[in-house]
Formats: C-alpha cells, sequence, structure tokens
C-alpha cells in the first residue's frame, strides 16, 4: 500500500477524532503547533505572556471551532493560523486603545508633560500624538517646549 494512502488514512482519522473533541488528539494537535505560532505571535507581540495568553486563546477557540474546519477549503494548519492572526490582531487593537485611553488620562487627570510620559512611561511620540489627537509635529514642539523650559529651570537652581 503507497505511504500517502496510509498517510492520508491517518490524517482523516486524525480529524474525524478532532472534530468528536477528543482530548488527547487535541492534546496532539497543540503539541505539533504550539510552539510555532507561539513564535509567531512572539514576533507580533514582543511579550511572552501576552504571547502565551493569545496562544492559549487561539488552541480554545480552534478547539471550538473545529467542526466548522472543511478539508476541501484549505490545510488544518491554514486554518488554525487565520484563527492564531485574528486573535493575535485583535489583542493588539484592544492593547493599543488601553494604551491611548492610559496616556490621555495620565494627561487630562493629572497634567504629565509629554517627556515625562516618553521617559518614564516609554510611550513614543507618535502613540501619545495619536492618543491626544494631535499631530506627530505638534509632539516634537511640545517636547522641545519642555526640554527649553527644563534647561532654563536647570540653570536657575543650578
Amino acid at each position: 500500500m503507497p505511504r500517502n494512502f496510509t498517510q492520508h488514512k491517518q490524517n482523516a482519522k486524525f480529524l474525524k477524532l478532532l472534530k468528536k473533541g477528543d482530548k488527547k488528539t487535541f492534546a496532539q494537535l497543540f503539541d505539533k503547533y504550539s510552539q510555532v505560532f507561539f513564535n509567531i505571535i512572539l514576533k507580533k507581540v514582543h511579550d511572552t505572556n501576552t504571547a502565551e495568553e493569545i496562544l492559549q486563546d487561539s488552541f480554545v477557540t480552534i478547539y471550538n471551532k473545529i467542526t466548522n474546519f472543511d478539508v476541501k477549503k484549505e490545510s488544518l494548519f491554514i486554518w488554525m493560523f487565520k484563527i492564531v492572526q485574528e486573535i493575535s490582531l485583535s489583542a493588539l487593537n484592544t492593547n493599543l486603545k488601553e494604551r491611548r485611553v492610559k496616556i490621555k488620562k495620565l494627561v487630562d487627570e493629572n497634567s504629565q508633560s509629554i517627556l515625562y510620559l516618553i521617559y518614564f512611561y516609554g510611550y513614543s511620540s507618535k502613540e501619545i500624538a495619536q492618543a491626544l489627537n494631535i499631530s506627530e509635529n505638534n509632539i516634537q514642539k511640545m517636547i522641545h517646549r519642555e526640554l527649553k523650559q527644563f534647561s532654563k529651570t536647570k540653570q536657575k537652581h543650578g
């Protein structure tokens, strides 16, 4: 019997068990692909904890939606990859929104300087500009003014 036929039968059996919700088979799927997907996610989010959370959410979604997978449309890997991508992008967008809200809150409530936000919170001038809905050029001008003021204050007080 040709090897391809045997492998096809094994793949069909594997997929059938997955679609039935077999946890042992799903664990095998996780073992086979989790490191690959983790590395892909980590390159996007640059944070191990966030990457682990996204990976976990992705595999929960894969488990819950496996019955929707159609081998005639695409490979299992591509189907799973699309889910991982979607969840990763959603997490990145959520994180970006949260950062913008935090910047706005810091500026509004605490009258924080732009320099303070950059040097102590690690925000980029682009992030601050987007959060405050002003141009990045204006942020650069504000930074320049704050640096001048800082320099004057330093000269005054030694």
